[in-house]
């Protein structure tokens, strides 16, 4: 999927409100069904800016699925120049990711289309939204503009 918690935050926040009051409707009418839940009640603590840190050495899907889910808050983040350097948006969908070989955290270059790549453990991560600590977000064409040692570097 592309979907980052924001996307999908927003989406359950419309479902809900709109099964809630089918739900409400049938326990009126009385023709709701009950199903008694069959497994144990799971807990899934907070984000925090621990989970923020992106491990290049990872596969490319992992880190993508990563900056989605902790986008808007935390958000993924590197260290580029021994400055934050936070990753907002990533190009295409999982399934479309390729298994292209980069060495991990490696600034490969830029595909017009996919934005920057960055290699990883396998496949390479095609990012479309950076921050540099203390600025603001910005397209990765923007970036590149005003970062060009960017290609080629390695980030940590």
């Amino acid at each position: 999927g592309d979907e980052t918690a924001r996307s999908l935050t927003e989406y359950v926040a419309g479902e809900a409100a709109l099964l809630a009051i089918e739900g409400l409707n049938r326990i009126m009418e009385g023709t709701a069904l009950f199903t008694p839940q069959t497994g144990r009640a799971t807990y899934t603590p907070l984000l925090t800016l621990d989970h923020a840190p992106l491990d290049f050495s990872k596969d490319a899907r992992s880190l993508h699925a990563q900056i989605r889910a902790l986008n808007p808050w935390p958000k993924a983040r590197c260290t580029y120049e021994g400055q934050s350097l936070i990753i907002s948006g990533v190009w295409g969908r999982v399934n479309e990711l390729g298994f292209e070989v980069g060495e991990p955290g490696r600034v490969l270059g830029f595909d017009k289309e996919k934005g920057i790549g960055i290699g990883t453990g396998l496949g390479v991560l095609w990012v479309t939204t950076l921050q540099l600590e203390k600025r603001k977000e910005m397209d990765w064409r923007s970036f590149i503009n005003g970062n060009q040692r960017f290609i080629g570097s390695r980030l940590e």
